[in-house]
């Protein structure tokens, strides 16, 4: 599309509304320049994605059919940044839960930085794609994560998981990454979903892995120990958790042959017996346990 064609979004319209256009401020009554109060609306920065291929000339007027906002939940009013004196406020979500407000987020010029940075990783990611290159991909993965785009990450990982079996190694080196450990869960899930069958070895081994590890932790757990401080031990335990979690749900998907079952029955039991472990998700990673082992018996019977 070039620059000079036309979009019709009728969704915009809701914008007229003058309390959807007020920038929230937490203390400041005076504002001094350059910030202001309300955004305007002279100029916006829009992140859409196309839902289908159009032909035309290069001034084709295309309507709100064939653009949807970037953000699956939200709609427009995540999917805008406003530009009033230099200056970029959007809705942002400070605090989960809470509310959506529109808030100063940076300069413009630090806008098209962050914009201009995440199109040249993206660039790299479709050429990766086209070659398909996990390495590469993977690459890409970390550049993201480097730039704080979660959501291009995300988007790396899923190509990556899309290459199939020849794309394992490179997952099993991402999966051996701590620095990635937030994404470990996510990791597995593409493991299984690029290796199917081929990957249970490397699921058990997870699972024992885990097991250990909570088998450690359980002395020193107390109940609430999910929400508790500090935030380092915290964010650590939740990660191993989401990882053994995966773990077990790929196991559910993919096959579980008996090899894997005193492993999870060791898991079962050791959540079975620790309080502060039963209370977690309403008893979820228990539950996966359960339902694994009634495959297991399932598929032996059969």
């Amino acid at each position: 599309m070039s620059p000079d064609s036309t979009i019709l979004l009728p969704e915009l319209a809701e914008f007229a509304d003058k309390k959807l256009c007020s920038i929230h401020w937490w203390s400041l009554d005076e504002l001094p320049e350059p910030y202001v109060r309300f955004v305007t609306g002279s100029r916006m920065i829009l992140f859409l994605v196309k839902n289908s291929p159009q032909q035309g000339n290069d001034k084709l007027v295309l309507n709100n059919k064939t653009w949807r906002p970037v953000v699956q939940y939200g709609g427009f009013k995540v999917s805008i940044v406003w530009i009033e004196n230099g200056e970029a406020y959007a809705y942002r979500q400070t605090f989960n839960p809470g509310p959506s407000r529109l808030e100063h987020v940076g300069t413009a010029i630090s806008m098209k930085a962050r914009i201009a940075a995440y199109v040249t990783i993206l660039t790299d990611l479709e050429a990766a794609i086209t070659e398909t290159n996990p390495v590469r991909a993977a690459q890409t993965l970390k550049a993201f994560l480097e730039g704080g785009f979660h959501a291009g990450a995300r988007t790396s990982l899923d190509a990556i998981g899309n290459m199939g079996e020849r794309s394992l190694p490179t997952l099993r080196r991402l999966l051996s990454d701590v620095t990635l450990r937030h994404l470990h869960d996510e990791i597995i899930a593409t493991m299984a979903r690029a290796g199917e069958s081929t990957v249970a070895p490397d699921l058990l081994k997870i699972v024992n892995e885990e097991l250990d590890f909570w088998a450690k932790q359980a002395p020193d757990l107390t109940v609430g120990w999910w929400n508790a401080d500090p935030a380092n031990q915290r964010k650590l335990r939740r990660e191993h958790y989401s990882k053994l979690l995966e773990a077990l749900r790929q196991l559910q998907v993919i096959g579980c042959n008996e090899e894997c079952r005193n492993v999870v029955t060791n898991t079962l039991e050791l959540w079975k017996t620790t309080p502060a472990l039963q209370d977690i998700s309403d008893g979820q990673m228990a539950k996966t346990c359960v339902a694994l082992l009634e495959k297991v018996s399932s598929d032996r019977a059969d």
